[in-house]
């Protein structure tokens, strides 16, 4: 069997990079408007997909070991303030406060 373990991706950016356009790919599908894929996301929820699909690549040994932890770092401290900072401001602050 050959040694296929120069084609783990070990570099944060392009890990996070592959996940994102995946689940940018799976959120695509899941807004058209054919008959197929309503179907599919009908039974399958896209939700499911954004989990399954890089956690499925991962035990494959598409990424390298370690690079779970360093994108779970990255999106925890860089991706969660700022989407609760977007959240908060959506928020109708009058309205919770009246």
């Amino acid at each position: 069997m050959p040694d296929i373990s120069h084609l783990t991706i070990d570099s944060l950016p392009l890990a996070f990079g592959i996940i994102m356009a995946i689940i940018g790919l799976v959120f695509y599908t899941q807004g058209l408007p054919g008959k197929f894929w309503q179907r599919f996301y009908a039974v399958l929820p896209g939700i499911v997909l954004c989990c399954f699909i890089p956690a499925t690549l991962n035990s494959l040994g598409v990424f390298a070991d370690g690079i779970g932890s360093q994108i779970y770092g990255f999106t925890a401290t860089y991706l969660l303030p700022a989407s609760l900072l977007l959240m908060t401001l959506s928020m109708d602050v009058p309205k919770i406060l009246g």
